[in-house]
């Protein structure tokens, strides 16, 4: 124990030598460098907005519905329309939690999109604004990118018979 203590001490008995080290540029010559580092911290860019708006549309169209054979016996599909056509989406995403929601008015609407952005793809749910109206709801899913979002919805009637597809695009809303 007594051959460690004169080791300890010599570590902590090392200082600094005083003044700058051949090394160390002297205090003139740092607020001489300070235009290079300024001129470096403006051409880094800036960070993406905390939360940023995007709005777009969408065009939906009646879906195919497999019903295995043994079912088709005793239900017959029939799809009443409605839901078909162009419409439009906005989204807000929180860029900080990735979470998203916004809005679809049109044939598919009004209806209401909550979701998540993760690795540069949106997953999210279609809902109804009013539960009761019977429209069509389901699942949203985008690719996320600087500049755009390109997705597809997959929807159903309320009672599952109606389905559609839709493909929507969005761009940042201006500010």
């Amino acid at each position: 124990m007594r051959k460690l203590v004169p080791a300890v001490l010599l570590v902590v008995g090392c200082s600094k030598p005083s003044g700058p080290s051949p090394a160390e540029p002297s205090p003139s010559a740092s607020t001489a460098a300070a235009p290079s580092v300024a001129g470096r911290a403006s051409a880094t860019p800036a960070p993406a907005a905390a939360v940023r708006t995007w709005s777009g549309t969408y065009k939906s169209a009646e879906a195919t519905l497999d019903v295995p054979k043994d079912f088709a016996k005793t239900w017959a599909h029939t799809d009443r329309g409605g839901g078909t056509g162009d419409g439009a989406i906005t989204l807000t995403i929180d860029n900080a939690s990735g979470r998203a929601a916004g809005t679809i008015e049109g044939p598919l609407g009004p209806a209401l999109v909550s979701g998540d952005v993760a690795g540069g793809t949106l997953t999210g749910s279609v809902r109804r604004k009013d539960p009761a109206d019977r429209g069509f709801t389901g699942t949203l899913r985008a690719s996320v990118t600087a500049d755009k979002i390109d997705g597809t919805m997959t929807l159903a009637s309320a009672d599952g018979a109606v389905q559609r597809n839709a493909t929507a695009t969005l761009t940042p809303a201006a500010p």
